[in-house]
C-alpha cells in the first residue's frame, strides 16, 4: 500500500474519520511546500496515544476537502506543538537521571538522559525541586514510553541535507551488497529503510 494513503488512513483512524477531531497546527514560518498556502498539519494520535501528524496539503490531496482550521478541535502553533515535545522529554529525561539505580531503564535511554542539563533545584527545607517532576510509574513502562517519544520526536525532525546523503549512500550500498537478489521469492533487491 502506498505509504501515504497507509499514513492518511491511520490519520482518519485516529481521530475517528472526521478531521475535525484533530488538532490543527500552524506553521506559517515553514519552508515546505505548505508555506506557499500558509498551511500546517493535522494532529491526532493512535490508538496506542503515539501522535499522528499530517499535513492540510496532503489531506486535502487525498480527501478531496478542504480543512477550516477553525473548525478542528484545537489549534496550537508549530513553536507549541515541539515546545511540548521537548518538555515532556525533559521531565523524561529529569525521570531517568534521579531514578539512575533503576536497571529497568535501557542503556540507550540512560545514555540519552544523562547529557541533558537538568540544574539541581533545592527548596528552603533541603529537598530537591527536580523530584517533583519525576514521572511516579513502573519504570519499565516508562522506559518503554520513552523510547517511543525519542523515536517520534526525530521522526518529526527535518533530516539535514548530510543525513540525507548519508541515508542514500547507505541504502545504495546495502542494494549492491548481494550478488543475487535478495528478496523472498529471488525477483528482486531489497534494502531496509
Amino acid at each position: 500500500m502506498n505509504r501515504r494513503i497507509y499514513r492518511f488512513y491511520e490519520f482518519m483512524t485516529g481521530c475517528g474519520g472526521n478531521w475535525r477531531n484533530a488538532i490543527f497546527i500552524s506553521c506559517p514560518a515553514c519552508s515546505g511546500y505548505c508555506s506557499t498556502q500558509n498551511w500546517g498539519c493535522l494532529l491526532t494520535t493512535d490508538r496506542d496515544g503515539r501522535p499522528i501528524v499530517l499535513s492540510v496539503v496532503c489531506f486535502e490531496d487525498l480527501s478531496g476537502q478542504s480543512i477550516d482550521p477553525s473548525e478542528c478541535a484545537g489549534h496550537i502553533s508549530k513553536d507549541a506543538f515541539e515546545s511540548l515535545y521537548t518538555r515532556t522529554l525533559y521531565v523524561l529525561a529529569n525521570t531517568v537521571q534521579q531514578k539512575e539505580w533503576d536497571e529497568r531503564f535501557s542503556p540507550a535511554n540512560k545514555t540519552w538522559a544523562m547529557p541533558v542539563d537538568i540544574p539541581p533545584n533545592p527548596d528552603g527545607f533541603g529537598g530537591e525541586r527536580n523530584l517533583d517532576f519525576v514521572v511516579d510509574s513502573h519504570s519499565g513502562l516508562v522506559d518503554l514510553f520513552l523510547s517511543q517519544a525519542r523515536q517520534d520526536y526525530l521522526r518529526l525532525q527535518p533530516l539535514t541535507p548530510e543525513e540525507i546523503h548519508a541515508e542514500a549512500a547507505r541504502l545504495l550500498q546495502e542494494l549492491r551488497a548481494p550478488d543475487t537478489p535478495n528478496s523472498p521469492h529471488g525477483t528482486h533487491y531489497m534494502a531496509r529503510v
